[in-house]
């Protein structure tokens, strides 16, 4: 018994010297998103393939790249005045499954249409032209 509760009690220690995830800073404005990385935040697109989720990285203050779900991109992001706008975007030219395709449209035509974007706590929404929402994104970091 004596084994057991000093094996439970180093367990304890052990567990709580563990490091713990550190929250990703909150971005105080458009600006910040340059060395992000978000996915989308339906959580049914969290159970795809690494291979095959969405993702969108800001690189630098002029360039985003990403997966559409099939198919990688790159392209130009232009910031300023609230805005936010990507491309022309180039991509690969992989065929997939249709539900693959179909995703990867409903991301590109989203990004495409994106005029502006609202930044809320660790996700950011991607807004059209009249600031309707077009697609939400969850940040990884």
């Amino acid at each position: 018994m004596k084994t057991l509760s000093a094996v439970l009690a180093l367990s304890a220690v052990l567990v709580g010297c563990g490091t713990q995830p550190q929250a990703l800073p909150t971005l105080a404005s458009l600006q910040a998103l340059p060395g992000t990385q978000w996915v989308p935040a339906e959580p049914a697109l969290a159970l795809l393939p690494m291979a095959q989720r969405p993702e969108l990285q800001f690189v630098s203050p002029t360039q985003v790249v990403g997966n559409s779900g099939c198919n990688r991109f790159a392209g130009a992001l232009h910031l300023g005045g609230g805005g936010l706008q990507m491309g022309p975007l180039a991509g690969t030219r992989r065929a997939c499954a249709d539900e693959l395709m179909a995703l990867e449209n409903r991301v590109l035509r989203a990004l495409d249409a994106t005029r502006s974007a609202r930044l809320e706590p660790g996700q950011l929404v991607l807004l059209d032209a009249r600031g309707g929402e077009l697609m939400r994104w969850v940040q990884q970091r």
